[in-house]
């Protein structure tokens, strides 16, 4: 499969771009890959988005500046979220169209969040001691345990 940015080489990576809720996979070569990588991470394009001064903010925790943050792409822990997430959240869901990660399958999440709520039924129903419904709901999450 050639590159399907400069159509000369031999593609042999990809990147995935999303424009609403369409995700498309773009086929390059090892060249113009290394070429949009340095375009997106070398632009620091999502400074716009923040008044200059928020640039310079920095986590508490590690110490990676909102800055570093916008040029690199990546977090340097788990408190840059807490922190930072003012400043992080609109360029996030710009990214991936949401502020929660979704997985490779979005269909999971769901599928927790319904385990979760059948789980506390269950939990309410065998309280209340309404066996009938806490062995329906017992069934129930059984089989969606099965699905995952």
């Amino acid at each position: 499969m050639f590159c399907e940015n400069c159509k000369i080489n031999q593609a042999t990576g990809f990147i995935e771009e999303t424009k609403g809720n369409i995700k498309r996979r773009i086929n390059l070569c090892s060249r113009c890959l290394d070429y949009k990588e340095q375009t997106i991470l070398g632009s620091n394009m999502f400074a716009q988005f923040l008044p200059i001064s928020k640039t310079n903010y920095a986590c508490s925790r590690c110490g990676t500046s909102l800055n570093t943050i916008l040029n690199t792409l990546f977090v340097g822990c788990q408190e840059c979220y807490n922190e930072l997430g003012n400043e992080l959240n609109p360029i996030i869901k710009n990214l991936q169209n949401a502020v929660t990660h979704a997985g490779t399958r979005p269909g999971e999440v769901n599928l927790r969040e319904e385990l979760k709520q059948l789980k506390a039924q269950l939990a309410l129903a065998v309280k209340e001691e309404r066996f009938e419904d806490a062995a329906i709901l017992k069934r129930r999450i059984s089989e969606r345990e099965a699905k995952h």
